[in-house]
Parts: C-alpha cells; structure tokens; sequence
C-alpha cells in the first residue's frame, strides 16, 4: 500500500462518503501508528485535542513554506 510506503497520509477533513478525513485520520493513526498525518480544512480550526497523535493541522489556503516546513519536522528533517 502507498500509504505504508511513503509513512504519511494528507487528506482534507470533509469528503464524500460516510468516513470524513478525521474519521480517516483516526483510523490510519489505529491502525499504523507511526505514519505522519496531515489533516487539512478550509473550513474549520482544530485544536491538538481533535487530532489523532502524530498529525498535524493546515488551513486553506495552504502556505506552501509552512507546509513544507510541517512535513520536514515531521519526518526528522532540518
């Protein structure tokens, strides 16, 4: 799965269907507990508590040097 290969998952919050991106986003953290989540919205603000561990939170519009620098932390990158 791709997912386990590249050790993060980005999905925005609201999607079709009956599982949303945070529902998926607790879902992915239960099942593979090490993987890096990015959760974004354009939408709504999150606190750290709705999160699942290991995630982080972005707003739309997106800034792509705040993204970038996210994802870099995230993964143990300077």
């Amino acid at each position: 799965m791709d997912l386990l290969r590249s050790r993060s998952c980005r999905r925005t919050i609201q999607m079709p269907g009956q599982m949303d991106g945070m529902g998926l986003a607790h879902a992915v953290h239960d099942r593979w507990p090490t993987i890096e989540i990015i959760v974004v919205s354009g939408q709504l603000n999150l606190s750290d508590l709705d999160l699942p561990p290991r995630s982080r939170f972005f707003s739309k519009p997106l800034n792509a040097g705040e993204l970038i620098a996210g994802m870099r932390d995230m993964i143990g990158h300077a």
